[in-house]
C-alpha cells in the first residue's frame, strides 16, 4: 500500500450513483485507497432502485470522508450538479460510478496543477469491457494550452482529430472548483460534456495536457452510447450551442467545420436509423422537426466545398429521409459509435 499524502488542499470526488450495485465497490474502494488522502468523496444516489442507495450509506460508516446524497432521480447532470453545491473543496475530480481510477490519480493531477498554474489537468484514460483492456494511442508529450489555442481541441481541427475525446470527457479531468461557481451541467441531456466543455475551456486560464493513463472507463454493452435511442440526437443541440458560443467568441474560423460535423451526424443518424425512428412514438415528428430546425445551415453546407456525396445526402435528409435510409442500406455503411 503506497504511503498516503496527507498535505495539500482538499480535493472534491464527485460520483453519481445509479443502479451500479454490481460495479459500485470497484469504484469507491479506489477513491478511498488515493494516495493523496485530503479528500472528501461525494456519492449522489440518483434514487437509484436497486441496493445502491444503501451500499453509499454503508461507505459514509466505514470513512468519514465519505459524504452521501439521496435524490430524487434525475440522470447524470442532475446528479452532478447536486455534488457540486454541496462540495467543498478547492478542486474537484468526476468519476463515474461503473469506472475506477488508479491510486495515484488524484495524486498525479494535483501536483500537475500546483506545478503548471493551470485550472483544468488532463490525464488518459484505459477503455474496458468485461472480456478486455485497451489502449488509447494518444501522444504522450506533456503540453499546455492558453488563449484562443484552447478552442481548437474542442471543435474540428488537426488537434481535435487527436485530442477531441480526451479534451471533451469529463472525468478525466481535476479542475479547480472555482469553474463552477456560477457552471451547471445541463439536465436532462446525455451528452452533458459536450454542452459544458467549451464554457469550462473558456474559464481555465490554462489546461495542462498530462496524459498519463490513469482513468479506466468502462465500456457497457447496455450503455446508451452503444443502442439506439433518440435521446443520442442531443448532441445536435450540443454541437449547435457550441457553434453559438464560437461565433459570440469571434471564433468563426470554427464555424464552418463545426456545422459539418452536426449535419454529418444528422445525416448518419437518419440514415442509420430513419425506421426505426419512425416506429416510436412521435419519432417522426420528432426528427422532423430537429431536420426543419437545422434546415438553413444544412442548405448552407450543401453550398459550399463539402463532397458531391455529402450534397446527395444532404438533398435527401431534407426532401427524402426514407431514401436516405435506403441509399445507407444499399451501399451497407456502417454505424461508428
Amino acid at each position: 500500500m503506497p504511503n498516503k499524502r496527507k498535505s495539500g488542499e482538499l480535493i472534491s470526488i464527485i460520483v453519481p450513483v445509479y443502479r451500479v450495485e454490481k460495479y459500485l465497490f470497484r469504484c469507491v474502494d479506489s477513491l478511498v485507497k488515493q494516495t493523496y488522502s485530503n479528500l472528501e468523496i461525494i456519492l449522489v444516489d440518483d434514487g437509484s432502485p436497486d441496493n445502491s442507495g444503501k451500499l453509499c450509506d454503508d461507505y459514509a460508516k466505514k470513512d468519514n470522508r465519505v459524504k452521501v446524497v439521496h435524490k430524487k432521480n434525475g440522470g447524470l447532470s442532475s446528479a452532478r450538479n447536486a455534488g457540486i453545491d454541496v462540495m467543498a473543496g478547492q478542486y474537484v475530480l468526476f468519476v463515474d460510478s461503473d469506472d475506477y481510477i488508479a491510486p495515484e490519480t488524484v495524486e498525479h493531477l494535483y501536483e500537475d496543477i500546483t506545478k503548471t498554474g493551470a485550472d483544468i489537468s488532463i490525464c488518459d484514460f484505459i477503455p474496458f469491457t468485461d472480456k478486455k483492456q485497451s489502449k488509447n494511442s494518444y501522444p504522450k508529450t506533456q503540453f499546455i494550452l492558453s488563449g484562443e489555442e484552447k478552442f481548437a481541441y474542442i471543435a474540428p481541427s488537426e488537434h481535435y482529430s487527436t485530442y477531441g475525446v480526451v479534451s471533451t470527457v469529463q472525468w478525466n479531468k481535476l479542475f479547480k472548483a472555482e469553474i463552477f461557481a456560477k457552471l451547471r451541467y445541463e439536465d436532462g441531456r446525455i451528452n452533458e460534456d459536450e454542452f459544458i466543455v467549451a464554457e469550462e475551456f473558456n474559464l481555465a486560464n490554462k489546461i495542462s495536457y498530462n496524459l498519463k493513463p490513469l482513468y479506466y472507463y468502462y465500456q457497457r454493452e447496455d450503455s446508451i452510447i452503444h443502442s439506439f435511442s433518440l435521446n443520442r440526437l442531443d448532441i445536435v443541440d450540443a454541437i449547435d450551442a457550441r457553434i453559438k458560443f464560437y461565433k459570440k467568441h469571434h471564433l468563426d474560423s470554427y464555424v464552418h467545420d463545426l456545422t459539418k460535423m452536426k449535419i454529418t451526424f444528422l445525416i448518419d443518424f437518419v440514415g442509420f436509423h430513419y425506421k426505426d425512428i419512425c416506429r416510436l412514438k412521435d419519432g417522426k415528428k420528432t426528427i422532423k422537426e430537429l431536420i426543419a430546425k437545422n434546415k438553413s445551415d444544412a442548405k448552407a453546407l450543401q453550398k459550399t466545398d463539402v463532397p458531391s456525396k455529402m450534397k446527395l445526402k444532404i438533398k435527401l435528409l431534407l426532401g427524402s429521409p426514407i431514401m436516405l435510409n435506403s441509399l445507407f442500406s444499399a451501399t451497407g455503411q456502417k454505424e461508428t459509435k
